[in-house]
């Protein structure tokens, strides 16, 4: 049987908890890094932080279309 998106709200099965882990991962990481990017002078390493915002970013889109790709499913 299929459940219901009311059925499937507040669960998380192991999948999504591990997934919704990684997405605070890396927006944790996306806001420190514009932290450290807006404190620095140096513009060297301003360009590295920015770079690890921009795969930060991706990480973080590539594992909540995962989450919703997922929770689709589940959802039948």
């Amino acid at each position: 049987t299929s459940k219901s998106t009311a059925d499937l709200q507040g669960q998380h099965t192991p999948q999504t908890s591990n997934r919704q882990g990684e997405a605070k991962d890396a927006s944790n990481a996306v806001k420190g890094l514009v932290e450290l990017a807006l404190a620095t002078e140096d513009e060297q390493k301003r360009i590295r932080y920015l770079q690890k915002v921009a795969y930060s970013g991706g990480v973080m889109l590539n594992v909540i279309n995962d989450i919703l790709d997922y929770s689709k499913l589940e959802a039948g």
